[in-house]
């Protein structure tokens, strides 16, 4: 199979995203006055400068760092890996110079972060019975699309790009359960939506989404009016234009690029959703594995009580301190 080929594969497997980063390096490559090989010919040596290049030249620029955030270049050195096993299946003779590769090799990579991390870093917004209520009754056009969308990922606590993958076989009307792709843990696990849900999932399959005309041949339980598949830039604006709407988005800081970084994202569904199951008394093992997080201490960022529910919770649990 030719590199397009590999490229359109890897793309309809992992999405545009592992595609995407493929090809800027397949760029990358072609451009470099010093590493200009094919593709198909790089070493270990041309990853580990590629990823040098993404700390070193990337988009974020703010109080002196440089570079993509270590998350995004992990999921460029991911998405690679994941083109060179693509070739291989294909039965490319191709090696994959990405196996003993890091991002922790890279010196100064813990340092890198991006503005919105700084901005946000420790605070997960969690948003009130009201707000969601709110959320819900002003979403833009077409409403019912997108009204799913944001309950959908309330319910499931779905990553905006693990919600853009989320195919019709993937979805088990009868037990409400969704087979998901993990963007982080590169793995399936097993989510579930509500049953009042089922009359906003049954309307739109069944009725709103044929109205699309990629509808037919698209797999993805969302796609756009042009595309098989939602974009993830598209699912941000669905949550952030519905909190404007409502009158309960704030603007908290700028990015690099002077872009508004605004309170109400994708990941305040998420970060809700999570929340309120542990509020619940959901067990952070039983939670790390719905959220899909890699290690429990990702779960247990969630865990952040305030100085009265801690003595609640030493009220509730006076026994201990029965020993007189």
């Amino acid at each position: 199979m030719e590199v397009d080929g590999i490229l359109l594969e890897l793309e309809r497997s992992r999405g545009r995203r592992y595609a995407k980063h493929a090809e800027d390096f397949r760029a990358w490559l072609d451009d470099h006055e010093t590493y200009s090989v094919d593709v198909s010919e790089a070493s270990e040596g041309h990853i580990r400068a590629y990823l040098r290049h993404l700390r070193d030249e990337g988009a974020y620029l703010q109080d002196g760092d440089r570079g993509y955030a270590p998350t995004t270049i992990h999921l460029a050195l991911v998405a690679l890996s994941k083109f060179y096993q693509t070739a291989s299946d294909f039965g490319g003779e191709i090696e994959n110079p990405c196996e003993e590769v890091t991002v922790t090799d890279l010196d100064g990579i813990r340092k890198v972060q991006s503005r919105k991390s700084k901005a946000i870093r420790g605070k997960h917004v969690i948003l009130d019975d009201e707000e969601i209520r709110a959320l819900c009754e002003n979403v833009p056009a077409p409403a019912l699309r997108n009204e799913l969308i944001i309950k959908l990922m309330l319910q499931t606590a779905c990553r905006r790009g693990e919600i853009r993958h989320i195919r019709l076989q993937d979805i088990d009307r009868d037990t409400r359960k969704i087979k998901v792709f993990g963007e982080k843990t590169d793995d399936y696990r097993v989510v579930r939506y509500q049953s009042r849900l089922k009359p906003l999932m049954a309307q739109w399959i069944d009725v709103d989404r044929n109205a699309y005309a990629v509808a037919e041949k698209s797999p993805y339980l969302f796609p756009s009016r042009q595309s098989e598949q939602i974009s993830t830039d598209r699912l941000n604006y669905i949550v952030t234009q519905s909190a404007k709407n409502a009158g309960i988005q704030e603007v908290i800081d700028h990015n690099a690029a002077g872009q508004p970084i605004h309170r109400i994202t994708c990941h305040a569904l998420r970060s809700t959703a999570l929340t309120r199951l542990l509020n619940e008394g959901m067990s952070t093992r039983h939670l790390q594995q719905y959220a899909g997080h890699s290690q429990v201490s990702q779960t247990e960022e969630y865990l952040n009580p305030t100085d009265e529910e801690v003595l609640d919770a030493i009220d509730e649990n006076r026994d201990a301190f029965d020993f007189e």
